[in-house]
């Protein structure tokens, strides 16, 4: 009888652990789940930076044909456009959505370009030549990042051949020339060779 007595007692000792072990299993897995559950909520809430870029010139020849616009890819898909004008009653504001790969390309183009903080390469910008200034304006460009991380801005000039050609490769992914006009696909790809051909979207 003693030895069956302490038998059952080791089989309820046995069980007691087995259902404490399955019991903290359990808890651990509720644990993993909500970990889960809210990583997901954040990761569901949180929204790619606003990225801004505005050109402006700087000069006072251009008679309204320089290139004066303000472009902003808010959002993970929607880009909008304002034109401004020396009269406002004539600037206009576009707003559409584009591709996720386009944007995609679009915060690539950019990504190396932005600073820690607030950054001014090569400004004030300088003037050179009539002639250059006539054909091309002169212009300076402002891009910010805001949302996901610490803002950013960098303040740059058309001059800048680095900076120039980012910002026109990153509008070329949004399907928009370098004055933020609309381009159909087949102005994108023959706007692309001019750029590997000979450094300019307008051969």
């Amino acid at each position: 009888m003693g030895n069956l007595l302490i038998t059952d007692a080791t089989a309820l000792d046995a069980l007691d652990e087995a259902r404490q072990s399955a019991a903290m299993t359990a808890l651990r897995i509720s644990m993993l789940c909500v970990a889960a559950l809210v990583s997901g909520a954040g990761r569901a809430t949180s929204s790619p930076s606003t990225i801004s870029i505005r050109v402006r010139p700087i000069v006072g020849i251009c008679a309204g044909l320089c290139p004066d616009f303000k472009i902003s890819l808010v959002g993970e898909r929607r880009v909008v456009v304002r034109q401004f004008a020396f009269r406002p009653a004539l600037g206009r504001v576009r707003t559409f959505d584009v591709p996720s790969a386009a944007a995609a390309a679009f915060r690539e183009e950019l990504a190396p370009l932005r600073p820690a903080g607030t950054l001014d390469r090569g400004v004030p910008c300088p003037l050179n030549g009539a002639d250059e200034r006539l054909r091309y304006g002169a212009s300076d460009y402002d891009i910010r990042w805001s949302g996901g991380g610490a803002p950013s801005r960098l303040r740059g000039c058309k001059t800048d051949r680095e900076l120039d050609l980012a910002v026109t490769r990153a509008l070329l992914d949004l399907s928009l020339s370098p004055a933020a006009t609309p381009l159909t696909q087949r102005q994108v790809g023959e706007a692309r060779a001019c750029l590997r051909q000979k450094g300019n979207a307008y051969c």
